[in-house]
């Protein structure tokens, strides 16, 4: 069976397979002693906005772009307006759904989830390790629960369309468990989120997980294309 539930949660919410040329570690010593301080949650407006585009990392090809809107913040969150502006899925291209981005992690709410997918965790400080869970529900049925242990790597310099950021790198690893009627599976999940207070949002996400039978089934990346601050 294929953890296809899992790559949904995490496109609700936002492989470690990139290549060198998109990350380096060259920092100017201004910007070294600037980075050693823990980096705090950012300042957000409504009107801020984050346009990334999601490539497929099987095919090395772009499958769709997306918009992120600040709409209000609310306490806790912001309510976000988030377009699909292009999609090789013609059912999703030009669609607008009402999400929750919470101030504390960085991660998006889904009514189908119990608990919260956790990007970061302000402030953030190279070494800091956290460990959050979730279930999540797309249909009657079926459940899928997931734990992932995520630590502060360190400062790298990452290009993305958008332009080159220092940016703070966080990697997951964690398991899941799925059960859907009369069938089990479980698998691995490995993801990376590079920070950039300059954005304030995530500039890059990279994701892969496993299928049942251990090999890698979803592998893909979200890179920064446009930011209106």
């Amino acid at each position: 069976m294929r953890p296809t539930v899992i790559a949904i949660a995490i496109l609700s919410c936002f492989v470690v397979y990139s290549n060198a040329q998109q990350r380096s570690p060259d920092a100017t010593a201004a910007e070294r002693g600037a980075e050693a301080a823990p980096v705090a949650a950012p300042e957000l407006l409504a009107g801020q906005h984050w346009t990334y585009r999601r490539m497929d990392l099987w095919r090395n090809e772009e499958t769709e772009s997306f918009n992120q809107y600040l709409i209000a913040e609310v306490p806790g969150y912001w309510a976000v307006a988030w377009t699909i502006l292009t999609s090789k899925d013609a059912q999703r291209l030009g669609s607008v759904t009402p999400e929750r981005l919470f101030t504390a992690g960085h991660g998006f709410n889904d009514i189908r989830m119990t608990g919260l997918h956790e990007p970061l965790r302000f402030p953030l400080v190279a070494g800091k390790s956290w460990e959050f869970r979730y279930t999540f529900s797309p249909k009657s049925g079926s459940t899928t629960n997931v734990t992932q242990t995520a630590t502060v790597r360190g400062w790298e310099t990452v290009k993305v369309p958008a332009g080159s950021f220092r940016a703070l790198r966080v990697d997951h690893v964690g398991n899941y468990a799925t059960v859907e009627n009369s069938n089990q599976w479980s698998g691995r999940i490995r993801e990376t989120f590079w920070y950039a207070p300059s954005a304030r949002r995530v500039i890059m996400h990279e994701y892969q997980d496993t299928g049942g039978d251990g090999a890698t089934f979803n592998k893909r990346r979200d890179e920064l294309t446009n930011v209106l601050l």
